[in-house]
C-alpha cells in the first residue's frame, strides 16, 4: 500500500509538473512567434474567428483589439488556437496530494475486511464487495461535480476498478507460481 502510494504520488507530481512546463513552453513559443511574425499569427486568429462563424470584419476587429495588448493576445491565442487556459496552471503538489489521499482511502477500504474478519476465505470476497461499493458510490458522487448521469459514471468507475482488481489478482497468481 505504501509503495503504491509513493509511486502514484511521485508519478502524479512529475506528470503535473511536466504538463505545467509544457504549457509554459508553449506560451513562450507563442510570444516569440508573435514578436517575429505578427501577421502570420494574426491571420491564424482571423481564420479561427471566421471558422467560429464571425464575419471577416468582426474577426479583424477582434484581432486588432487583441493584438494591442501582448498579455491579452497570448491568453486569447493559447486559449483558442492551442486549446488550453493559461490562467489556471496545474499545481503538482495539489495533484499529487489528491491522488495520494485517494489511494490511501481506497487501499484502506479494501484492506479493512482483512483486519476485521477472522479468516482469509471470508476477507477476500468482503474486500471485493467493499471495493465494488466504494467504486459505485464514488463514480456516482463524481457527477455532483461534473454533471452527467450518475449511473454511467458509477458503471465506468466499477468496470475500470474491477479490471484493475482482476489484473492485480492475475499478477499475484503469476508471481506466486514463479516463487
Amino acid at each position: 500500500m505504501l509503495t503504491g502510494l509513493a509511486t502514484l504520488v511521485a508519478l502524479q507530481f512529475l506528470s503535473a509538473t511536466t504538463q505545467r512546463e509544457i504549457y509554459e513552453h508553449m506560451i513562450e513559443e507563442e510570444k516569440m512567434e508573435f514578436a517575429d511574425h505578427p501577421e502570420v499569427e494574426k491571420t491564424e486568429m482571423r481564420d479561427y474567428y471566421v471558422g467560429e462563424g464571425f464575419s471577416a470584419e468582426e474577426a479583424e476587429s477582434f484581432v486588432k483589439r487583441l493584438s494591442e495588448n501582448g498579455d491579452r493576445w497570448i491568453k486569447a491565442h493559447v486559449t483558442h488556437i492551442l486549446g488550453f487556459i493559461p490562467t489556471n496552471p496545474v499545481s503538482p503538489g495539489r495533484e499529487a496530494t489528491t491522488l495520494g489521499l485517494s489511494h490511501l482511502l481506497g487501499s484502506a477500504l479494501t484492506l479493512l475486511p482483512y483486519l476485521l474478519l477472522p479468516n482469509l476465505g471470508s476477507a477476500v470476497p468482503a474486500s471485493v464487495v467493499t471495493a465494488s461499493i466504494a467504486l459505485l458510490v464514488m463514480g456516482g458522487l463524481k457527477t455532483l461535480l461534473t454533471g452527467g448521469r450518475w449511473y454511467t459514471s458509477a458503471a465506468r468507475f466499477f468496470v475500470f476498478g474491477m479490471v484493475a482488481l482482476l489484473a492485480g489478482y492475475l499478477v499475484g497468481i503469476v508471481l506466486k507460481g514463479s516463487l
